[in-house]
């Protein structure tokens, strides 16, 4: 046991001491002091010391402060459930608002649109010779661009979409 010389030595506490007796693991101690900028008050025999009034607050945030979170995996298991629990229900709500695309919605879409934009450029040169009366050789340079432009519009067209 460590040896206590007055009643402010009797709060401070170093991480494993702070760990078993909260039941967390040192490694989200230590993050969460560090998260929470909190220094060690004193040191003994090489070894930080934590005054509980500064470890508390890191480690149980109060409903003004919430902790912020980054990555669930640093959550306790329970915590870590319950944020699970808590996206899976959001994301199921964003379906069904139509605020979530599906990836399959999305690539759906981008491959209409992209079918759509290549047949209209392939008749561009044919509105432009008819109805502005282009030159041959401005017609073969539309004509180039569009082309190159169909070609790299082909590869977001998915093998369900009609062929123009």
């Amino acid at each position: 046991m460590t040896d206590i010389r007055s009643m402010r030595d009797a709060y401070r506490w170093n991480i494993s001491r702070i760990a078993a007796v909260f039941n967390k693991d040192r490694g989200v101690v230590r993050r969460r002091l560090r998260e929470a900028g909190v220094q060690p008050a004193a040191t003994r025999q090489g070894i930080n010391l934590y005054d509980l009034s500064d470890v508390a607050p890191a480690l149980f945030p109060t409903r003004g402060q919430p902790r912020v979170v980054s990555d669930p995996d640093d959550l306790d298991p329970m915590d870590r459930k319950s944020w699970y629990h808590s996206e899976n229900l959001r994301l199921e709500f964003e379906r069904k608002i139509r605020g979530l695309v599906t990836e399959e919605d999305y690539r759906h879409e981008l491959s209409a649109f992209a079918a759509t934009l290549r047949d209209h450029l392939a008749q561009l040169p044919e509105m432009l010779e008819q109805d502005v009366g282009l030159d041959p050789e401005a017609l073969a340079m539309v004509a180039t661009v569009t082309d190159a432009l169909r070609a790299q519009l082909g590869g977001y067209i998915s093998d369900d979409e009609p062929a123009a």
